[in-house]
């Protein structure tokens, strides 16, 4: 049974390895809120085992704490997740660094980055450190936050974890002095200095509406094009002279706040703000005017100077705000005048964000982390007239997107004219014009501006993609991704593909410009200047921005899904198609390139190992260790019928795997690979091998039935059989992720599966073995004895025919289920095996 257990265990562990688990390389967004680890099972009630503990009581602005979470007892723990939250508010403030990268990570919690921190798993392949004791430090922000407290979550493994379990002792800042107070609102209360509140009006929303975008108004909403009440979020703005002040209005789908910033860039940070805020009890709305200081909830104007005219109204889950806000201000109220910006004299992007709001302990309504947040690529001058597009989503758009204008839903007219005469295409199918290419991409270079004009579509509502690489694996490779946001927005980032790990976005984007985007009908498409020389990608290395001018590379195009990070950035995830040119292509020449797949000897070696190690030594393992008694009185080449079946298939199963042996190593030109699951690849590959073709060699030194050291010879040969069929099982799972087979993840379920039935099969048979052995225990005896003596039993010749001869056996008891079972095992097991060659043919 030793057999089962191994392969099960096996099996286990390289799906939990495969798949994305706890242990992920980056925290859920869900956790900024909650801090509950996305693993769909209750966390405990009960104290846990550890602790949290701070090298300080007080702190200062900019001063750094210690924070450690150790074991109280002997329990380790796997996973971790701390954030700094300012006393009576959920929002964490501060930044963290790590001081172990192996098992810690910084993760970000939009609008902020670097303020949270949590475990990290780089080595999926080896088991998961336990703990027992981790120690980062916390940098607290610029500003004052007042006094925090940190909180954690740990995890002692994927089902055993305490959410916002650990807390520290309260940490003071001396500094901090007391902020605006809020009065409830409430029936008789009184209306909070702080903010200007308007009538509600009923239950019908303000009447925005998009009526003379660009012609009397400015205008910025999501989706482009959109009307109330069908936008997500809209603002529009227009200047009255006559007051000196712009007449702003708001609206969103959100039952929670709405809210407009100006800033002097694309971060959420030392912004000017303004909030339109509904209650969560009462209903009543306001608009509070406030200065957003990117490190904590933004701070409100004493007085809300510098708004007036304040209308509001919910409907439907509408909220809308309209209010003035004059031009010129000399300063907020108790704060500075570099916090009211001057609307006249300037441009800024602008912000729109929306989400939930809650109630504090004053009795104050305050905003809390956004569920949606966009803003303008380029600033805008609200004194005049226009109409922005919108280019971005999520408060953590990274600095390395350059984000083109979305073109409406049309695609941006990509064609395969002129490909090999005046431009270069590589597409598939061959021969393909969009929309019907999977994958495309054109290039032609534009020698005044000294850029490559890349143009690259594919049929995908996630990502397409375009790499460069100096060889057909595609790690450490010069990439562009074009990725499609969930709600629309579309980005070009430049990236740089390691191979072992998600691509490392660049952070400037440099030598990227003029993109153009769009998105029809499942079709994606982006084009984009890409410079032909870089001194370098900005905080990498030359080496990483490959010079088109001098060297070909492999082009590889690739298309998949994306996910949403905890960031609030999108990230593309593993590639659903791919494909890669056979030979290095000049980009700054005009080519017309040919497809290339998995070249065939690898498919060679990878189906013969699949028929080898999946199919024939499944079947002969079975054969010899369950079917010895079944068809006593027939042989096959003068032996036993089970015999001549394990023999051959044996057989076939060694020159097979030396076939596949060879063919790779031919492929390689006799070097060995590099890389850790290339590397273990291999080298299991040869153990296994080895082991195979040392079976029939010792099959020829098998000692007679009767012959003492038989017993021995039984354990080696199954010793080194079961440990080939184990390390074999680890070999092919390892081979599915190699790039050069690309294969889908299908593949890895479909081979995973395969392992359960064929660990579930020989569980069932060794337990009918049992029960007859119970049942029938003399029987067992007998025909034990019986089926040593004669396994190996030849013919007699004509000439020596018993002339009484005895009765034939009769049929071994359960015959007919085990008959049954092997036509019903050999069934399945041949189904397994054809949808692994499918796998491999067709990719």
């Amino acid at each position: 049974m030793t057999l089962f257990s191994l392969t099960v265990t096996v099996v286990f562990l390289l799906c939990t390895n495969h798949g994305v688990n706890g242990y992920s390389s980056y925290v859920p967004a869900s956790a900024c809120d909650d801090m509950v680890p996305a693993h769909k099972v209750p966390g405990q009630t009960s104290s846990p085992p550890y602790e949290l503990l701070v090298d300080k009581q007080t702190y200062s602005v900019g001063e750094q704490i210690n924070v450690t979470i150790q074991q109280t007892g002997s329990q380790t723990f796997e996973g971790f997740y701390i954030q700094a939250r300012p006393v009576g508010r959920n929002e964490p403030v501060g930044t963290f660094t790590a001081l172990d990268d192996d098992i810690t990570l910084v993760v970000d919690c939009a609008p902020d980055t670097q303020n949270a921190v949590g475990h990290r798993r780089t080595n999926y392949s080896l088991p998961i450190v336990q703990k027992t004791v981790v120690s980062v430090i916390w940098t607290a922000p610029n500003v004052t936050v007042g006094d925090i407290q940190f909180r954690a979550t740990v995890l002692q493994n994927f089902t055993t974890f305490w959410v916002n379990a650990l807390a520290s002792p309260v940490i003071t800042d001396p500094t901090a002095t007391q902020g605006p107070t809020n009065v409830p609102i409430a029936t008789g209360a009184t209306t909070p200095s702080s903010s200007t509140i308007g009538p509600v009006v009923g239950e019908d929303p303000l009447g925005i509406t998009t009526d003379g975008c660009g012609v009397t108004k400015g205008c910025y909403g999501v989706p482009d094009g959109c009307s109330p009440p069908n936008c997500d979020l809209l603002s529009t703005w227009v200047t009255d002279a006559t007051t000196e002040t712009v007449i702003v209005e708001v609206t969103g789908k959100s039952d929670g706040y709405v809210a407009i910033g100006f800033s002097r860039d694309k971060i959420m940070a030392d912004d000017d703000m303004y909030e339109c805020v509904r209650h969560p009890t009462d209903g009543n709305i306001e608009v509070f005017s406030s200065y957003s200081t990117g490190h904590s909830r933004p701070t409100r104007d004493d007085t809300n100077s510098g708004v007036s005219n304040v209308e509001v109204a919910y409907s439907n889950g509408l909220l809308s705000c309209r209010f003035h806000r004059a031009v010129r201000q000399t300063a907020r109220a108790g704060t500075g005048a570099d916090q009211y910006f001057d609307l006249g004299n300037s441009s800024y992007h602008i912000f729109l964000a929306e989400g939930p709001s809650e109630v504090q302990s004053d009795g104050s309504v305050q905003i809390r982390r956004h569920t949606s947040r966009v803003y303008s690529d380029q600033p805008v001058d609200v004194m005049s007239i226009g109409q922005v597009a919108a280019t971005s989503t999520g408060a953590t758009t990274p600095p390395s997107a350059t984000v083109g204008p979305v073109v409406s839903e049309d695609p941006l007219g990509i064609t395969t004219d002129g490909c090999g005469v005046t431009k270069g295409c590589y597409g598939v199918p061959d021969g393909c014009s969009p929309p019907n290419c999977d994958l495309l991409s054109t290039w032609v270079t534009d020698a005044t501006t000294e850029t490559v004009i890349v143009e690259v579509t594919g049929k995908s509502d996630g990502y397409v993609a375009i790499g460069f690489s100096r060889d057909k694996i595609m790690a450490d490779d010069d990439m562009y991704e074009c990725v499609r946001h969930p709600d629309g927005n579309i980005e070009v980032f430049s990236s740089y593909s390691t191979g072992h790990s998600r691509p490392t976005r660049e952070p400037t984007n440099s030598g990227v410009s003029n993109v153009e985007v769009a998105y029809s009908n499942g079709l994606l498409s982006c084009r984009f200047h890409r410079a032909v020389r870089q001194t370098a990608r900005a905080g990498t290395g030359a080496d990483q921005y490959f010079d088109l001018g001098n060297s070909s590379y492999h082009i590889f195009l690739a298309s998949g899904p994306t996910q949403v990070q905890s960031d609030g950035s999108v990230q593309i995830r593993r590639h659903t198609s791919r494909v890669y040119s056979e030979n290095p292509i000049d980009v700054t020449s005009i080519s017309l390139v040919a497809t290339a797949s998995t070249p065939l000897l690898v498919k060679l070696h990878a189906g013969l190992m699949m028929s080898a190690w999946m199919f024939t030594v499944s079947i002969g393992a079975v054969l010899a260790r369950f079917y010895k008694p079944m068809w006593p009185n027939s042989t096959w080449c003068g032996v036993k019928v089970w015999f001549a079946v394990h023999r051959a298939v044996m057989i076939l199963t060694v020159l097979m795997a030396v076939a596949a042996f060879v063919i790779i190593f031919v492929f390689k030109e006799w070097t060995f690979v590099t890389g850790f699951n290339a590397t273990i690849h291999a080298v299991m590959g040869i153990i296994v091998t080895s082991l195979a073709v040392i079976q029939p060699f010792m099959s020829l030194l098998r000692p007679g039935p009767d012959e003492p050291n038989r017993v021995v010879f039984n354990w080696f040969h199954w010793g080194f059989g079961t440990a080939a069929r184990i390390m074999a099982i680890i070999v092919m799972f390892l081979g599915l992720d190699f790039p050069a087979m690309d294969l889908p993840d299908e593949a890895m379920y479909v081979l995973a599966s395969w392992v359960v039935w064929q660990a579930l099969s020989e569980v069932i048979l060794e337990q009918e073995a049992l029960l007859k052995c119970c049942g029938q225990a003399d029987t067992k005896e007998k025909e034990s004895k019986e089926h040593e003596e004669i396994e190996m039993q030849t013919q007699k010749s004509p000439s020596s025919v018993d002339l009484n001869p005895e009765p034939k056996a009769a049929k071994p008891s359960g015959s007919g289920f085990k008959n049954g079972f092997l036509a019903i095992y050999l069934l399945v097991l041949t189904g397994f095996t054809a949808a692994m060659y499918s796998f491999i043919a067709l990719h």
